[in-house]
């Protein structure tokens, strides 16, 4: 089940990577508060390898109010096909994020679709590589946690762990992508998106949230 939400697709100046944008097929927790966080890979191309801005999707379950955003933005290199245990690069941006509301809304109306983006520092990463991008929230004392939206990509999985049990990470869901890409703002040229990314429909068929169930 879930909403397929989009529009017609458009290239933004200056992308390097796009894993698609939100469809909210389902929402997956990444929220220290809940406790856990996601990641999913990525792989820059020779000569689009520098990262100046970081854009992605989600929502706010289960009140849908939004609360103060508590961002913070890591890349982990890749190792035996997981992140590695500690990351490469962490960036702790708190709510200094741009948070847009979309217009849109999932399953009838309930949760509120942002988008949201993020200037940092250029980042150069080393082309043809895989790194894995993790965005966490922090939501303690509201009764809202975040959720990273899916996105309209397939054929792949992204990856969680639970911030109690420790740093370990482990593969989730298969075939489900997180909504996000990467530019740089030195290109002045646009990367076209995929074909398959350049149409997509309008529907709702409401809104899934996975995360597991601690052993009680």
């Amino acid at each position: 089940m879930g909403m397929v939400l989009a529009s017609t697709g458009m290239a933004h100046a200056g992308t390097i990577y796009d894993n698609g944008a939100a469809i909210d097929q389902f929402s997956v927790f990444s929220d220290f508060d809940t406790p856990f966080s996601v990641a999913d890979d990525f792989t820059l191309d020779a000569g689009s390898n520098t990262i100046t801005d970081i854009h992605w999707w989600g929502i706010y379950a289960f009140g849908d109010l939004a609360p103060t955003d508590d961002f913070t933005i890591s890349i982990y290199e890749e190792i035996a096909g997981l992140p590695a245990l500690t990351s490469l690069v962490d960036y702790s941006v708190g709510d200094a994020v741009n948070r847009t509301d979309t217009g849109m809304t999932t399953q009838s109306g309930a949760f509120t679709l942002y988008e949201y983006s993020v200037d940092i520092s250029p980042l150069v990463l080393s082309a043809n590589t895989t790194y894995y991008l993790s965005i966490v929230n922090s939501t303690p004392g509201s009764s809202d946690d975040w959720a990273w939206s899916t996105s309209t990509t397939s054929g792949g999985d992204h990856v969680l762990r639970d911030s109690i049990d420790g740093p370990e990470w482990a593969s989730a869901f298969d075939d489900v992508e997180l909504a996000f890409y990467l530019t740089d703002d030195n290109l002045s040229q646009p990367i076209p998106e995929p074909t398959t990314l350049s149409l997509l429909g309008l529907g709702l068929a409401g809104l899934g949230i996975r995360s597991r169930k601690r052993a009680a």
